[in-house]
């Protein structure tokens, strides 16, 4: 997993871990950037809820018995901007970054099952890039947020947006897990 990219070694580390476990799944949030701190405390739940959410609408299979894990890491843009760079050759800051395990076709075809420790990758967020954009947007920062961890969840499983075939796929089932949980389509603000 790569928790450990996910800071900037000269700036001082305001660093916490919590784990919650759900249906047989270990979700380690870790906060680099201390203003996610209020934010973390009053929606932890709500996000392990609609992680779970993701992998039951994807039909990914969480084996119980096993350690099964997947990180979302809470920094801030000159973080995620480091980290878009040396992975993506983009030296600007964005809102999520996914980082998978495995391959579209070991979710599908459930080779994946076969590993002993199921790591499924690291979900990376920026509060600053994300508080601008829900701004911009005008939608409610925490709404944005959960829009964030569904995105980066089924990128995680997976899904993509590159072309459209494969954004007409995510987008309807990322609507799908969001009205499930009473958040409105995001991608109806774009079109304002």
């Amino acid at each position: 997993m790569l928790n450990m990219l996910a800071h900037n070694d000269n700036a001082p580390l305001e660093h916490q871990e919590i784990r919650l476990v759900r249906d047989s799944l270990n979700i380690d949030f870790v906060v680099q950037d201390k203003n996610w701190n209020v934010f973390l405390s009053q929606n932890q739940d709500k996000m392990a809820d609609i992680i779970i959410a993701c992998f039951k609408h994807s039909k990914t299979e969480l084996p119980s018995g096993q350690d099964n894990h997947i990180a979302i890491i809470l920094t801030d843009d000159a973080d995620i901007q480091a980290i878009n760079n040396q992975w993506r050759n983009m030296d600007k800051p964005t809102n999520v970054l996914s980082f998978p395990v495995f391959e579209r076709h070991e979710i599908t075809d459930k080779s994946y099952l076969s590993q002993p420790i199921l790591e499924f990758g690291d979900i990376i967020i920026a509060w600053n890039y994300c508080q601008n954009e829900s701004n911009h947007v005008n939608i409610p920062f925490d709404e944005h947020i959960l829009h964030m961890i569904v995105h980066g969840t089924l990128h995680i499983l997976g899904y993509d947006h590159i072309n459209m075939l494969d954004a007409q796929i995510m987008e309807p089932l990322e609507v799908k897990i969001l009205k499930e949980f009473g958040l409105e389509n995001p991608y109806s603000f774009n079109d304002e």
